[in-house]
């Protein structure tokens, strides 16, 4: 982000497991951005056959025209760039990229935008759930970190588990990482004293180091898990025991995002956590509950 305030470029990607924090990290950093005069520009990709496609540069291309004067708003609209901002029955511009030589014209216009309005003041734009990408929205994400211009900071983010990259995303990733400049950044569980400062802003209690080993144990430091058995312990108990935090309960919230990520494996699979043991909680055995999601 200095970079780009300095007049450079920054191109990042930011990887972990669901419920590392890589989006908030992404929330904060362009809250920061914001406050010093950044344009932020989100796109957000979707889980589903349903999405369309190219869906967070839809998304994208609405904000980055907005910034526009309404002359030259009205001049990118009549080009290429119509097939993003304009859909019609939620299929951008129609049959979208019906050959190679239009691909490339959108591309180059929207990198074109961007230098446009990085030219007047700071841009970031961020792609958040890339494991989620369709495979148009990967090559427009290659083709601007290529061409990434000036006084512009590029920032995506991705799961590297549940699911397992495609071999798209991996053809980006590998792309990527020959883009100068590139640098990729791996969010990591939570250490101990870091659950404890979680569990502390989530309770506004001073957990005692009991109840910090067991919500550790419990956990595998996942942010996630951590902030939502703090926010059940508290409701459920007032105070935190270290019984309480051992005994409770799997909090609803992430009983529910384990169920969803089991039900995208197949049978044999979904029977493996349960095969050796009775116990219904998911968080218990940090191994096994970290596999399983």
């Amino acid at each position: 982000m200095e970079s780009a305030f300095a007049g450079g470029l920054g191109f990042v990607l930011v990887e972990g497991e669901p419920g590392v924090g890589k989006s908030r990290l992404l929330e904060e950093t362009t809250t920061i951005a914001g406050r010093k005069g950044a344009l932020i520009v989100w796109g957000r990709c979707l889980e589903g056959d349903g999405t369309p496609t190219m869906w967070p540069w839809m998304q994208a291309i609405g904000t980055l025209l907005e910034s526009l004067p309404s002359a030259e708003r009205q001049q990118r609209l009549a080009g290429e760039l119509g097939r993003l901002a304009q859909p019609r029955h939620g299929v951008p511009g129609g049959p979208l990229m019906p050959d190679s030589g239009t691909q490339f014209r959108l591309f180059e216009e929207f990198a074109d935008v961007v230098g446009q309005i990085a030219a007047r003041q700071p841009t970031v734009l961020v792609i958040d759930d890339l494991q989620w990408a369709d495979g148009s929205s990967l090559q427009l994400l290659s083709h601007l970190a290529a061409r990434l211009p000036r006084c512009t900071a590029l920032i995506g983010a991705l799961r590297n588990r549940a699911p397992t990259p495609g071999s798209e995303l991996t053809r980006f990733l590998a792309t990527a990482s020959r883009v100068p400049g590139h640098r990729r950044i791996r969010l990591g569980p939570l250490a101990p004293d870091e659950v404890a400062e979680l569990v502390r802003r989530e309770t506004s209690q001073e957990p005692v180091s009991g109840v910090v080993r067991r919500i550790h144990a419990r956990t595998a430091g996942n942010p996630f898990f951590v902030r939502e058995l703090s926010r059940l312990l508290v409701t459920n108990q007032g105070v935190i025991t270290t019984d309480a935090a051992m005994r409770a309960e799997v909090p609803a919230t992430v009983r529910d995002v384990v169920r969803d990520r089991l039900a995208g494996l197949d049978t044999d699979a979904q029977d493996l956590p349960t095969a050796s043991t009775t116990d219904t909680d998911p968080t218990r055995s940090p191994t096994r509950s970290r596999n399983a999601a």
